[in-house]
């Protein structure tokens, strides 16, 4: 049905609508009308308003429940598709590989376990034992975070796909549970998982429901924010009192086991 035939045929039904409806209501038809076309457009609003309520839920439990900065800046997009065009690297040097390398094998990337080993046969026929090693997140994140890096330190990186074979041919474990790991780790995932059950505990004992969202919400952070984040602000020194190490592993009541900073901590 084209345009004009449906406008034709909207129009020969109001005219049935409003005939009928003046044959049950001869004095007031153009108001009893006039409610028909209200009660349907708000119904239709109500509809509308619920839905996007739905939506709108969903996008802040998605956001809430994302552990990398960017796939919350993806949840807050316009929804569009993400660029994948790129400048193409027609060369590279030996110092853009190690500097990749040296970033994957920092400690805030890739970790040691303390059992297994792999052995490595040189080309003089030696030998090597070289332990096993895990990483603390998925390939693409870590090309995400060494992006990113690589934009504070104003250093050129390589392609994506070069990025992708390095971390191939450099084989690790990814880690999936925290069997194996230091101690410091397991304790941390414990200690958030205990204020979190300390929330339920609240919530039986009366505490508004509102004041235990927000409190589970600001826990789920800053449980991400230590997980990967924090150990990309960590530096040897920092103006920021949080991200000195030299500051932070300090010992204010022992001289031997403390340093002083040359530097004021303002930021």
């Amino acid at each position: 049905m084209n345009n004009k035939s449906q406008r034709t045929f909207r129009n020969q039904t109001k005219e049935i609508l409003l005939h009928v409806t003046k044959l049950l209501s001869s004095s007031d038809y153009n108001d009893v009308w006039n409610g028909i076309v209200i009660d349907e457009s708000s119904k239709n609003d109500s509809n509308g308003n619920r839905q996007f309520d739905v939506a709108m839920q969903a996008l802040v439990d998605a956001y809430q429940n994302a552990e990398h900065w960017p796939t919350r800046r993806q949840i807050l997009g316009r929804g569009a598709l993400v660029n994948m065009i790129r400048d193409p690297t027609i060369r590279y040097d030996i110092k853009q590989l190690e500097h990749f390398i040296d970033f994957f094998l920092s400690p805030h990337i890739t970790s040691d376990v303390p059992f297994g080993e792999k052995k490595v046969r040189l080309s003089t026929g030696e030998i090597l034992l070289v332990p096993n090693t895990i990483r603390n997140c998925i390939s693409t994140k870590i090309i995400q975070q060494y992006h990113l890096y690589c934009r504070e330190t104003h250093f050129e990186p390589l392609g994506d796909s070069i990025l992708y074979d390095s971390l191939k041919h450099c084989s690790a474990s990814t880690r999936k549970s925290l069997s194996g790991l230091d101690a410091y780790s397991v304790n941390g995932s414990s200690a958030f998982a205990a204020l979190m059950n300390l929330c339920d505990t609240l919530a039986t004992y009366g505490a508004p429901p509102h004041d235990i969202v927000r409190l589970k919400s600001i826990l789920h952070q800053s449980r991400n924010y230590l997980k990967l984040d924090y150990k990309l602000h960590i530096a040897r020194f920092s103006r920021i009192a949080d991200h000195c190490a030299n500051h932070g592993l300090s010992d204010p009541n022992e001289k031997k086991w403390s340093e002083n900073c040359d530097h004021q901590h303002d930021q």
